[in-house]
């Protein structure tokens, strides 16, 4: 770590000097590195402290033995994986924590190997008082760049596994921020550098109840099947064809005929039966509700 932030301050140390023909000095590489690892260590105590104290309420509040293992730096993932959802709707794989922190030690040989190989030298010059030689940083040495990169793989993955383990808690505790939360963990990761906000959050969740997330998810099918019946099958009041009282197709447009056909069979089917004839000046007198089928032929005689 310490032979990257001394790389990284030679080649800004290098451009500010090309751009406004400043020249960065021993004390000037002292502040930045202070400055760097305090604040580096400033945002890890926070999410340690968060994530710690989170993950022990919940293991505690779940009647897991030893919870105290959430304080502890690799075994707390193994507690974040033990506290997810075990759900037919959560894909999840067998010891993902062991495989974090496998890249994530990785991630660390990585680091130190390139301190002890490269970082002793210009770290002894700038406690002499020196500004680091050119020909001990930046691309004079091809093998610290092969581990540096190496090293950035390996804690990406880490985060990447992180993050999903750190999500399967959220689903676990609060299904409906779920999402959210995610969200902006990733956010802040790729902005800040830091999962610090995913701790926080694991801080705020410490005290809720677990999510039975099959059931959550079997409601939110159920509904949306509901949904979908009410718009293309089963009316909204219980009608089996839509909301108006009426088959899509056929009958009158306004009272219907759930059979189809006729389209003056919803006006004669709503209407009183003892209504008046229209055409009564032309029936002589005789009520067409009681006359036989015979006389319906008889218009034009």
């Amino acid at each position: 770590m310490i032979y990257f932030l001394i790389n990284s301050l030679y080649s800004y140390a290098e451009e500010m000097e090309k751009q406004f023909g400043l020249e960065m000095t021993a004390n000037g590489y002292w502040f930045f590195i202070i400055a760097q690892i305090v604040s580096t260590l400033a945002i890890f105590i926070v999410f340690y402290t968060f994530r710690s104290i989170g993950l022990y309420k919940m293991a505690e509040k779940k009647g897991m033995e030893k919870p105290w293992l959430a304080v502890l730096p690799f075994s707390a993932l193994y507690i974040t994986s033990a506290l997810a959802p075990k759900s037919k709707y959560i894909k999840t794989y067998k010891n993902l924590f062991v495989y974090a922190i496998v890249f994530k030690a990785l991630a660390i040989v990585c680091s130190l190997v390139c301190d002890l190989i490269y970082g002793i030298r210009p770290l002894g010059e700038l406690f002499s008082g020196v500004t680091p030689n050119k020909f001990l940083l930046a691309d004079y040495n091809p093998l610290s760049n092969v581990l540096y990169l190496l090293y950035s793989l390996f804690d990406i993955v880490y985060i990447i596994i992180s993050i999903m383990l750190y999500n399967n808690i959220f689903k676990a505790y609060t299904v409906k921020k779920a999402q959210s939360y995610f969200i902006w963990s990733v956010l802040v990761y790729v902005f800040a550098g830091t999962l610090m906000l995913a701790g926080i959050f694991i801080f705020v969740l410490r005290n809720n109840e677990r999510v039975d997330y099959d059931a959550y998810i079997g409601e939110k099918i159920r509904r949306q099947q509901a949904y979908r019946n009410a718009q293309y099958g089963q009316g909204p009041y219980g009608n089996p064809y839509n909301g108006y009282g009426r088959p899509p197709y056929g009958g009158n447009p306004y009272w219907g005929n759930p059979n189809g056909g006729n389209p003056n069979a919803g006006y004669q089917n709503n209407q009183n039966q003892n209504a008046p004839d229209p055409f009564e000046e032309f029936s002589n007198g005789q009520d067409n509700s009681t006359t036989s089928s015979n006389t319906d032929d008889d218009l034009f005689n």
